[in-house]
């Protein structure tokens, strides 16, 4: 009991006297779950992590158990350069990718481990009139090894300027895709107008790499459809290799772009709620501007007489 007290005097003594640094960090803790991990392939995790604080910190990024030769740490803006810790301004938030590798001779059984981030001094936490407090949060981590290949995703196809489409003009379409099963995929997007056999089949970026399981990627491309249908009905399917995994459909209308630029100040007036938001700004300015005129003009009568 004794020692007790005296460690907690030390602590406080310490905190007082020295200046206790101590960086607040947490991250998403539910368990990662990696289910039918096949051996020879990789997966990807995300690790948001959140720093509340008024002040720098640094992070070390480290795994540990069973899985911790299996798990290497990237950047999501850089997934070629493994890093081993990370550096982040005062309240701020950030994303690391963990990458599980699963060894080539790994047994088919169940695999435990953790992935950690732990606070580390900085440069000015580095003298000796202070005493660094360190902080750990740890990321439980489950790895199911056996299985079959599962061949899976979600994708979602967005046209980027709306459901309007210039003549002559091709369509701009954004994808953004996460894939959903437990090997490498490179989905292809192929289109066609409804009603019609033709269709075009877009190909998944070749400057990309593979999407890895659990990983997700953005791409855009862009069609030229071919129609005298002022209104169309487009037909996507999202493929990987020969099998139709999802399937979207989307309404055009067709503009000769000198009224497209116009299309959404007509929405908005078409739309009640905004009409009435807009009308009400237009009566405050209107009298904003009556009530300065009123009182300049009655300054400069008082000042006449």
């Amino acid at each position: 009991m004794k020692n007790k007290i005296f460690g907690i005097f030390v602590f406080i003594f310490c905190g007082l006297f020295f200046g206790g640094t101590v960086h607040a960090v947490s991250q998403v803790a539910n368990p990662i779950i990696i289910d039918n991990a096949l051996q020879g392939e990789d997966y990807e995790k995300v690790l948001m992590i959140v720093h509340p604080e008024n002040e720098r910190t640094k992070l070390k990024l480290v795994a540990e158990g069973e899985i911790a030769d299996w798990v290497t740490f990237y950047s999501p803006n850089d997934k070629n350069t493994p890093i081993k810790d990370i550096a982040l301004p005062e309240q701020s938030d950030a994303n690391v990718i963990a990458r599980f590798s699963i060894p080539k001779d790994a047994d088919k059984k169940d695999y435990s481990g953790s992935v950690s981030i732990s606070t580390i001094p900085l440069e000015s936490d580095a003298d000796n009139t202070k005493v660094f407090l360190s902080l750990k949060v740890p990321r439980s981590v489950n790895i199911k090894v056996g299985g079959e290949a599962i061949k899976n995703c979600n994708c979602h196809i967005i046209p980027s300027q709306g459901f309007k489409a210039i003549k002559n003009r091709p369509i701009k379409f954004d994808v953004f895709c996460t894939n959903t099963g437990n090997v490498r995929i490179a989905p292809t997007i192929k289109l066609k107008i409804e009603q019609s056999e033709a269709s075009v089949a877009f190909a998944y970026p070749e400057n990309k790499e593979l999407m890895r399981p659990y990983s997700s990627a953005e791409w855009s491309f862009e069609w030229q459809p071919i129609t005298a249908q002022d209104k169309f009905r487009v037909l996507a399917q999202i493929m990987i290799g020969e099998d139709v995994i999802q399937e979207e459909g989307f309404g055009f209308e067709m503009t000769d772009g000198a009224d497209f630029g116009q299309a959404s100040l007509h929405a908005i007036f078409n739309n009640n709620s905004n009409l009435f938001m807009y009308a009400g700004i237009i009566v405050l300015v209107v009298v904003m501007v009556t009530t300065f005129i009123f009182f300049n003009r009655r300054r400069k009568t008082k000042n006449l007489i």
